[in-house]
């Protein structure tokens, strides 16, 4: 089976968007019922069924090690500071490790669903009956279906941003520090805005 043809991919966008909010919110929050002790067992459970989906989209788990190897930078900047305030150790792993599976998360989403097919479903949610009052507050369906769309696939993107600042500095000789690495990706960041912005506009899109 391709990933193309695989279960994850075929799921409509609107429940996948639904299951992505629901896991996001189950491994975010603290349930008082949990004691101390299985606290770190529920995020490395919840990613183990992370790396589980990918492998069922992507008929292995090379994409997931690829994505989680995109994140290191990113788990290094989320793990030092904790530490050096004194975090201790077991609650430094938890919220490291929920993060990661956060952006894991929805990084799957935006690899198995069609940009198309989101814009579709989420305007299709905001011209339903129940919703249709907001439209009167000036909410366009289209404008929020973009805005979704574009911060969904926006993580991805400032992934490969890092990635690629980490890599130019180390050809440099520069050993990557988060000081060294702030500015160049946030350059590349705006930069990247500017030129969608641009791209839109010229499509007559109102940003």
């Amino acid at each position: 089976m391709s990933s193309r043809e695989s279960v994850i991919h075929r799921i409509a966008p609107g429940p996948k968007l639904l299951a992505l909010i629901l896991l996001i919110a189950a491994i975010s929050i603290d349930l008082p019922f949990i004691g101390d002790s299985a606290k770190p067992w529920i995020p490395a459970l919840a990613l183990a069924l992370t790396a589980a989906l990918y492998a069922l989209a992507f008929s292995g788990l090379v994409k997931f090690l690829e994505q989680v190897w995109n994140l290191k930078f990113l788990i290094v900047l989320v793990t030092i500071p904790q530490l050096l305030f004194g975090t201790p150790w077991p609650s430094v792993l938890i919220a490291t490790t929920r993060l990661t599976d956060a952006m894991l998360l929805a990084t799957l989403f935006s690899l198995t669903t069609k940009t198309r097919d989101l814009l579709d479903s989420i305007e299709s949610a905001l011209g339903a009956r129940w919703l249709r009052p907001l439209l009167r507050l000036g909410l366009k369906p289209q404008t929020v279906s973009l805005a979704f769309a574009m911060t969904m696939n926006a993580i991805p993107m400032i992934m490969k941003f890092l990635n690629q600042t980490k890599e130019a500095q180390a050809a440099r000789g520069v050993k990557p520090t988060p000081i060294r690495m702030t500015i160049p990706l946030l350059v590349a960041s705006l930069k990247y805005a500017d030129e969608y912005a641009e791209a839109l506009t010229a499509r007559g899109v109102e940003v």
